[in-house]
């Protein structure tokens, strides 16, 4: 009896700590649009490892220093100013011990001059993060845009590939 207490309790202190780490993935994930539109550099490029690249469509960012620079680059500042929203979609989440897999859709709007938002763009993600000293850290991202491309839809569908 005692042995079946104990099993129960170590299965259920597993289920706990991967609900935490999936929380942990959602705010992750969450955090990036409001860092971006505010300007919060450091905050924003602390999302990822050190060594950690941001593949966003044709552009390929490695390490803070890069993710840096774009985000506090002219177009960015610009698009800022002028009024942003970085959207993204809940995640679909794949966690193997220190490193998981989050696939998901994002937005890029931006503040028109009547007033109204305008689509920027509509992408697909891949998240690849890892834990690094105990918190989650984006390792890759890849943005591609959905443009019908085959390139497009793989970044969604390997994301389903990822848990079997």
């Amino acid at each position: 009896m005692a042995e079946d207490i104990a099993e129960r309790v170590n299965r259920l202190e597993r289920r706990i700590a991967h609900l935490e780490d999936r929380a942990a993935i959602y705010q992750l994930l969450a955090a990036y649009g409001p860092a971006a539109d505010s300007g919060s550099i450091p905050e924003a490029v602390g999302l990822w490892a050190d060594d950690g690249v941001y593949d966003l469509h044709a552009q390929m960012m490695r390490g803070h220093a890069d993710i840096a620079d774009e985000l506090g680059g002219q177009w960015h500042q610009g698009l800022i100013k002028q009024g942003s929203a970085h959207i993204v979609s809940m995640p679909y989440v794949t966690i193997d011990g220190d490193k998981a897999v989050a696939t998901c859709h994002s937005r890029l709007y931006r503040r028109e001059n009547d007033g109204g938002y305008r689509v920027l763009s509509c992408s697909a993600n891949r998240w690849e993060l890892e834990r690094i000293g105990g918190r989650w850290r984006v390792r890759r991202r890849v943005s591609r845009r959905l443009d019908g491309s085959d390139e497009s839809h793989k970044v969604l569908a390997d994301g389903f590939a990822a848990e079997a």
